[in-house]
């Protein structure tokens, strides 16, 4: 039995090469790309390799049936092509699109180029690990060699995208993702979203995915209408039902047909186990958002305060976005006790790598005003937003924009702070650079942490800026 010949998918080789012969496969982002010894059909082989050369060069040229047919020509490929489309010679190799398959090359958006490409990769990976089995089984290769060579395979899924020249990559830019929630999150991106126990995270995060779902604003925020999945790992299915109920007749929505739940609860697993089954639906059904919630449900064996194990968890949660064209978010608890000292990428209880592996971390810390909570957002690729309060009013949250986000509950025992802002303000006079002003306010006993903690929190009420030209420093009138 040919184990090779068994995990190989024809038929999607043949999609790939229809969609280069008719002029799409150009559409289809870089980071989707497979090596050319992915395809088992040595036809296909030979045009995707053509393509993928034409690709890598920056050229007015369309890639199509007829530029392909000129580059095999051109590079002496046209004998070995050949051999492959017909050896008897009968058919000329030219009439190669002929036996391709061109019905995703027209297809709304390339998601389907990219499943098969995906799959291909994958097929193209189980074949070395079968090869390397089969070595290792006739005493060709030693078991060392072959569990480094298995390790390999799992890391990369044997589909590593190629290398590109960055002039090329600027030249043609990838179009950007849509921004789900705008301002804050891109679809295809990861966020995490941190509070305190019984902090009505479930509640908010339920109203982000509603949101999303109908194309509504979040607490002002613009939202990209697309369909939502929403894995509830927490709560009972009645219990789910009520809140989506509730929260939609408080902002006045239907029901969002948009939104599939799959309530897991007493169903938790590891994420090996749960993720992929996720990939499947989201597959069938284009969802834009996945929501995980708690994600701490999903840790199986893992430690979260073990930065191994956070990692490894959060490379499968990156390699599920990619290969799903979706945004993950989940839910993350904070570590018990008043969180306010810390700032707000630590206030996530686990490993320090959730402070610094999703695109966007949102933190909704209790303020000072009873029932109010401060959302705090750090943005990897999307310019800085302003923290804003929320207060809780059954079933929603609702903006308090006249409190300051920077007053957050203090903890009711312990001594008070020995410096305010105030005391850093005072130590400024226009113009200063951070240099002299640091200098200043240690002249007063400010030591230089609280004086970046201050400066921040006068940053934060808008007491001060930084000029843009020369740096410096000044009061606002």
């Amino acid at each position: 039995m040919n184990n090779g010949q068994q995990l190989t998918d024809l038929s999607k080789e043949a999609a790939i090469a229809g969609s280069i012969a008719a002029g799409s496969f150009e559409l289809i982002p870089q980071a989707s790309l497979i090596p050319v010894e992915a395809f088992a059909d040595s036809r296909w082989s030979l045009i995707y390799g053509a393509a993928c050369c034409m690709r890598s060069k920056i050229s007015d040229q369309i890639i199509c049936a007829e530029s392909i047919s000129d580059h095999i020509a051109f590079h002496g490929l046209d004998r070995e092509l050949q051999l492959a489309v017909d050896s008897t010679h009968s058919i000329e190799w030219r009439k190669w699109p002929d036996f391709t398959d061109m019905s995703l090359a027209f297809a709304p958006t390339t998601r389907p180029l990219e499943y098969c490409l995906h799959e291909l990769g994958y097929l193209y990976s189980r074949r070395k690990a079968a090869h390397i089995g089969t070595l290792l089984l006739d005493n060709a290769m030693d078991v060392e060699s072959a569990i480094a060579g298995l390790q390999a395979l799992n890391s990369t899924n044997g589909s590593l995208p190629i290398t590109i020249k960055a002039v090329m990559l600027c030249e043609k830019p990838p179009v950007n993702p849509p921004e789900l929630i705008h301002g804050i999150l891109h679809q295809g991106a990861k966020m995490a979203f941190g509070g305190g126990s019984k902090s009505f995270k479930t509640w908010t995060l339920l109203e982000m995915a509603i949101s999303i779902a109908t194309g509504t604003p979040w607490f002002g925020f613009e939202t990209t209408k697309s369909p939502v999945l929403y894995a509830n790992f927490e709560l009972p299915d009645w219990s789910i039902a009520q809140r989506i109920i509730d929260i939609c007749a408080a902002k006045k929505l239907p029901l969002p047909e948009n939104l599939t739940l799959w309530n897991l609860r007493g169903h938790a697993a590891d994420a090996g186990v749960i993720l992929p089954k996720i990939a499947e639906l989201t597959k069938e059904q284009g969802f834009g958002a996945l929501f995980l919630d708690p994600l701490y449900k999903l840790l199986g064996s893992r430690d979260e305060n073990a930065a191994h194990d956070m990692a490894d968890l959060m490379n499968v949660l990156e390699r599920l976005a990619l290969e799903i064209k979706s945004s993950v978010i989940f839910g993350g608890h904070y570590s018990k006790g008043n969180q306010s000292s810390k700032e707000a990428l630590d206030r996530i209880s686990g490993s320090g790598v959730f402070a610094r592996d999703p695109d966007s971390i949102l933190t909704m810390t209790a303020h000072e005003k009873e029932d109010c909570y401060s959302i705090e957002m750090t943005l990897r690729n999307l310019p800085p937003q302003d923290s804003f309060v929320v207060r809780r009013q059954h079933p929603l949250m609702v903006l308090e924009n006249h409190l300051n986000p920077a007053n957050l509950k203090k903890p009711k025992q312990g001594r008070p702070p020995e410096h305010n802002p105030d005391d850093a303000l005072d130590c400024l006079t226009d113009n200063m650079s951070s240099a002299e002003w640091e200098a200043a306010a240690e002249k007063e006993g400010i030591p230089r942490s609280t004086f970046y903690r201050l400066r921040k929190m006068l940053l934060q009420e808008h007491r001060i800026y930084q000029s843009k030209i020369d740096e410096k420093w000044a009061r606002k009138p």
